[in-house]
């Protein structure tokens, strides 16, 4: 049958994610567009493509209506499920570079740009590692799955959507601020009023706003080594002093820092 795409063209691979609706989803995406299938042409109804798999019906069901949802397909009158005029096109034509083009230099062109930085790389199976010491990485036998799961499910729940979506332009979410102080900080033995509280992006955007506002040509910087990258790099665009602390304690550091500064 003509614009159909065939239950026996879509194949599940293992790899593609750890549940069934996930692989079943990959596979769909893919048959949708390694096919250049055009908007309107129609897929194996739940029934026939549940057999062909040796899926439940229920999964397909959910898979279909996901991708619904996604823009990928859509549900049509006595016709079932289709391609949608939204799903995107895998083979456009893209103009190339021709022989004699030569890349940009965005050197050239950007000024005022900072000098390359250490740029951190991990192996791809840094999970084997006995020590595997790299920040940013949860570990999943320490993640809380069953916490995560219940604020994503009451955050995108119709009750609580208002809140999320509210936009509070200029102040943090006052619930989140009144948690950090009372619950997060206090486990680490910090105590700070909401007012001495600001969220940031992550730790990097922190220490590039400490840096941007704190750092000065006449004033002792401190930075962990090893540590973030961009710490000793934005410390010299300031013009900061390193006082040559990387393996001292704290008090010695404060001795260092008086007997530079003055404190």
């Amino acid at each position: 049958m003509k614009n159909t795409i065939a239950a026996e063209s879509i194949f599940l691979r293992a790899t593609d994610a750890p549940t069934l609706q996930g692989r079943l989803a990959a596979a769909l995406v893919r048959a949708i567009l390694e096919s250049s299938a055009r908007p309107g042409t129609r897929l194996p109804s739940s029934r026939k493509l549940a057999e062909t798999l040796g899926l439940s019906r229920m999964t397909v069901t959910l898979v279909y209506q996901e991708l619904v949802g996604q823009g990928y397909l859509e549900t049509r009158p006595r016709s079932g499920v289709a391609v949608a005029a939204t799903a995107p096109h895998r083979k456009l034509k893209v103009a190339g570079m021709t022989a004699g083009d030569k890349p940009l230099d965005w050197g050239h062109w950007l000024s005022g740009h900072p000098p390359p930085r250490r740029v951190i790389r991990k192996p791809a199976d840094w999970r084997s590692y006995r020590y595997p010491f790299i920040y940013g990485q949860p570990d999943p036998r320490l993640f809380d799955h069953h916490a995560w799961r219940d604020c994503a499910r009451r955050a995108l729940g119709s009750r609580d959507f208002a809140e999320l979506s509210t936009d509070r332009y200029g102040s943090d979410d006052p619930l989140l601020i009144d948690y950090i102080c009372s619950n997060t900080l206090p486990r680490r033995g910090i105590h700070a009023r909401p007012d001495e509280v600001l969220v940031t992006l992550g730790a990097q955007n922190a220490l590039y706003i400490a840096v941007e506002l704190l750092c000065r040509a006449d004033r002792p910087a401190v930075t962990e080594e090893p540590g973030y990258p961009i710490s000793p790099r934005r410390c010299a665009g300031r013009k900061a002093r390193p006082p040559s602390c990387r393996s001292m304690g704290w008090g010695s550091i404060r001795k260092r820092c008086r007997k530079t500064q003055g404190w």
